[in-house]
């Protein structure tokens, strides 16, 4: 009898003991996440969890606030304002004023020696009445209300996105942002629209678009779609991601360009000294966005025709080097054409005169191929 009592007795020890030790790991992991949440950052974007329950929202739109206001005074910092020059008139009380809501155009900082991109292409400048001769007359203004001339001047003939870029006299250590990757971009991201009206507004990524499934190999035309409609202050703005970098461009039309079209118009003038355009010639399904019903290829460009029946354009670089309805671009040279990678961004991203390699699927086989490109006209 008293061997089952001190058996009962030792049983009800253990059993005290393994409660009061899951009650103290338990405080610790407690006290561990609370500092993580409190006492350090808490990243939401990476924990997945649909049970989540936030017990101080008021916080975490505080933080949103703040991420939003470092972000645009800091993207403020990488632009410029262009206006026709002012002259006070010693016959009148009122002084001559750069009103930064009424400027011609705006530009984003390209280089801290002073290239800047302005968001407007040439056919907007010419509606404008903005000559390229009377450009030099212009002054322009920094974020810090420095005063600037214009000493040199670049632009492509083509009207869609034949971005003006300038060149800042005497200008040095300019604040310079990023552009972003466009494979960086994902659906739900927030972003931050800035108009060169002194706007500002906070929304999120809702879509990517183009004008038909078949595409062009030599023309961008992805737009992107953003939760908000924009009104008349946001044309001509500039869009950045949380992080500062310049994501997008808003035209005159308020449609939403990716920032990567102005990015490799930019890089072709920094390489070549040219904006002229490479040729390939091609149209093509992205199979990122389709599947061939014969095939398993999870990705790749499909030569395939567009609406008037053309796979590939007679007399072009891809004529030329044989390519066909059918084919599967799969890489050039050995990037996959993968992962937000289209064959019109990594086309662009070469100079017009070229030799580019690639590789494409026929047949149940893949091949290699060396094209030059051409220019487009």
């Amino acid at each position: 009898m008293k061997t089952e009592k001190n058996s009962y007795f030792i049983f009800g020890a253990v059993l005290i003991i393994a409660l009061l030790a899951g009650g103290v790991s338990g405080f610790f992991a407690a006290t561990y996440n609370r500092g993580q949440a409190i006492g350090g950052e808490f990243d939401l974007n990476s924990y997945n969890n649909p049970n989540l329950v936030i017990s101080d929202a008021k916080k975490v739109i505080v933080n949103q606030d703040l991420k939003v206001g470092e972000t645009y005074n800091s993207a403020q910092a990488s632009l410029v304002r262009v206006f026709k020059p002012l002259v006070n008139n010693p016959k009148s009380k009122k002084l001559a004023v750069y009103d930064f809501s009424q400027s011609l155009a705006a530009g984003f900082i390209l280089t801290s020696d002073g290239w800047a991109a302005l968001n407007l292409t040439s056919a907007e400048a010419n509606a404008l009445d903005i000559k390229k001769e009377d450009l030099k007359s212009l002054v322009v203004i920094a974020a810090d209300k420095k005063e600037y001339k214009i000493d040199q001047i670049a632009s492509s003939k083509a009207a869609d996105q034949a971005w003006v870029f300038i060149h800042l006299q005497n200008a040095n250590n300019l604040p310079v942002k990023k552009i972003g990757d466009p494979r960086s971009l994902q659906l739900g991201q927030s972003l931050l629209v800035i108009s060169p009206r002194v706007a500002v507004l906070p929304t999120f990524l809702v879509a990517e678009t183009y004008p038909e499934a078949v595409r062009n190999s030599d023309q961008n035309d992805g737009h992107l779609v953003l939760a908000n409609d924009l009104s008349n202050d946001f044309k001509n703005s500039f869009i950045f991601n949380l992080n500062g970098d310049l994501v997008a461009l808003v035209d005159s039309a308020k449609a939403i360009w990716p920032a990567s079209n102005l990015d490799l118009s930019w890089q072709r003038l920094a390489k070549a000294k040219t904006l002229n355009s490479p040729w390939f010639g091609a149209y093509y399904l992205d199979l990122e966005q389709a599947r061939l019903a014969s095939s398993t290829l999870a990705y790749g460009a499909l030569v395939y025709p567009n609406a008037a029946g053309v796979a590939v354009a007679s007399g072009s670089p891809a004529a030329t080097a044989g390519l066909k309805a059918g084919d599967v671009i799969l890489r050039l040279e050995g990037e996959d054409l993968k992962n937000g990678l289209s064959l019109s961004v990594a086309l662009a991203g070469h100079q017009a005169g070229e030799t580019i390699t690639l590789t494409y699927w026929r047949d149940g086989q893949e091949h290699d191929l060396d094209i030059k490109l051409g220019q487009l006209k």
